[in-house]
């Protein structure tokens, strides 16, 4: 999909769909502090992409890309994740995910911003992000690219 790496995405934001469903105004808010980050689907859906884009009008052009559906048992999200890392993604990628389902994903998996189905992305998971954001963008800035993003609890 990528040409070379240096269009492949460095800075992403997993989202799983449901989470954004209910509050994408508030999410939408976060997006515009962050412009570099990119947009990716984590979704079995085949349509994510299109509804994500339809979801945030104003952010569309953001929208890269999605996780390949991996059909395995366990931690499946996460390894779709990780998959998509390694295919699509700029070494040393930063990354963060929303996510409504935190079972498929390992238990500490730093990375992950927990979100509840019933309420969606709320201003307390717009906190939890952009504290998340900011520290990776710390991370960039004094040490380089690093995997990882710490997590900040709900």
């Amino acid at each position: 999909r990528y040409k070379d790496e240096q269009t492949k995405p460095a800075k992403i934001i997993f989202v799983d769909l449901a989470a954004v469903q209910c509050g994408a105004h508030i999410f939408a808010q976060v997006l515009a502090k962050y412009p570099a980050y990119q947009l990716v689907v984590s979704t079995s859906r085949d349509s994510g992409e299109d509804v994500l884009r339809t979801a945030l009008p104003d952010f569309a052009a953001r929208v890269v890309g999605q996780t390949p559906s991996l059909n395995m048992p366990g931690m499946t999200r996460y390894l779709e994740i990780q998959r998509y890392l390694e295919d699509s993604a700029a070494p040393g990628a930063v990354w963060a995910a929303l996510d409504t389902c935190p079972q498929l994903f390992p238990e500490a998996t730093i990375e992950l911003i927990e979100l509840s189905k019933e309420r969606g992305f709320t201003h307390g998971a717009a906190e939890r992000l952009s504290e998340s954001l900011r520290v990776a963008e710390h991370r960039l800035s004094t040490r380089g690219p690093s995997p990882v993003v710490d997590r900040v609890a709900p």
